[in-house]
């Protein structure tokens, strides 16, 4: 009788399987004919990058510093191409600044990935090895992976996407803790604040801010940062990482609809735990 239990188990999880496999073709079938293609994409870098580099390269004597890396743009949503985290958010700051002539007068600073030992300040080891399987995966696996996840797509490139987000900002806060300059700006993607130590959320890969702060304070010694999260939505990731750590203010500005807004969090009354009391602070808008 256990035997046949067991073959009875086995069929119907072969056949559960099967199911999820035909619900993720037809849920595939709906949407990827819109997505746009690597060849659009570096199309218009490629396009970009000569008018960048004339303007980048000019000699300043500006101690404000910029930070961008047009391969960022290659992360995109292969299965819809209206979604609102795409390509065009770095690179219509670009153009503009490029057109505006306001990138002559930044000094540009290269740019940069983070390393695995960076990432892990602030993420799990597990959280690392998943973004490193992106590049070799089917876009039936990147589908079904991102479709798991809360509100996250995936593409091969998403992973060097976020490796050169992350590595931006570390250079760009190296450059003001260096004093080779008093300010600057990281034009990046994919962003980070919803992000989790665990699991990538809410279009955010990696814990960019997170991990600049963690780089700071371990290799420079830092021990007051403020972190100001001016955004629609509440950066949770952050908050989560730094709610028990006293050298971190975090502070967030947002819509919190009563914690019906996404991601549901932000309350006032989270102000930190252990020795990190006092220093989160949530300013969430009600209608």
């Amino acid at each position: 009788m256990a035997e046949n239990n067991g073959t009875s188990n086995g069929k119907d999880q072969e056949i559960q399987t099967a199911k999820e496999e035909d619900d993720i073709v037809k849920q595939m079938s709906k949407v990827s004919i819109n997505g746009p293609t690597k060849k659009d994409c570096m199309k218009d870098i490629e396009g970009l990058k000569a008018k960048l580099a004339l303007a980048s390269h000019n000699k300043t004597d500006s101690r404000t510093a910029i930070v961008y890396d047009l391969e960022m743009a290659a992360h995109r949503n292969i299965f819809l191409r209206n979604h609102p985290e795409r390509p065009e958010r770095v690179l219509v700051p670009m153009m503009l600044l490029e057109e505006t002539r306001l990138l002559a007068r930044l000094r540009t600073v290269g740019s940069r990935e983070c390393t695995r030992d960076e990432a892990l300040t602030v993420h799990s080891q597990e959280h690392w090895a998943f973004l490193e399987m992106l590049p070799g995966m089917s876009n039936r696996d990147l589908y079904k992976q991102g479709a798991d996840l809360d509100s996250i797509y995936l593409s091969n490139e998403s992973f060097r996407a976020a490796k050169l987000a992350a590595g931006c900002l570390l250079a760009i806060t190296e450059e003001v803790l260096t004093d080779r300059a008093i300010n600057g700006v990281a034009v990046i993607r994919p962003p980070g604040h919803h992000c989790r130590a665990e699991q990538p959320m809410g279009f955010c890969l990696l814990g960019n801010v997170p991990m600049a702060c963690k780089f700071a304070i371990n290799c420079y010694g830092v021990e007051r940062i403020l972190v100001v999260d001016w955004d629609v939505h509440h950066g949770n990731g952050t908050e989560d990482m730094f709610l028990d750590d006293e050298r971190v203010l975090y502070t967030s500005l947002h819509r919190y609809d009563q914690g019906n807004f996404y991601p549901g969090t932000g309350h006032p009354t989270t102000v930190g735990t252990g020795s990190g009391a006092g220093y989160n602070l949530n300013v969430g808008w009600n209608e």
